[in-house]
């Protein structure tokens, strides 16, 4: 279970139920360009910081390491 919350000015907050099953996260504009590329690393609350980005629409990927699958939640910049 994963969840995206929106900290204003840019940052967003995801926070992962079980992040030993997620293999990355990945951050792509209204483009379709990637911003940012992670590997959580066990952590369960990850901070993303897109304040230095155009303001738009952004796609936040959530891949898991069973079977390559993953969410995929839309926010706004």
């Amino acid at each position: 279970n994963v969840k995206v919350l929106s900290r204003g000015n840019g940052l967003f907050e995801v926070v992962l139920a079980e992040p030993q099953k997620v293999l990355e996260i990945t951050v792509i504009n209204s483009t379709g360009q990637l911003i940012k590329q992670l590997k959580p690393a066990g952590q369960n609350q990850i901070l993303l910081d897109l304040s230095n980005h155009t303001m738009g629409v952004y796609l936040i990927r959530i891949t898991s390491i069973i079977g390559k699958r993953g969410k995929t939640v839309k926010v706004i910049r």
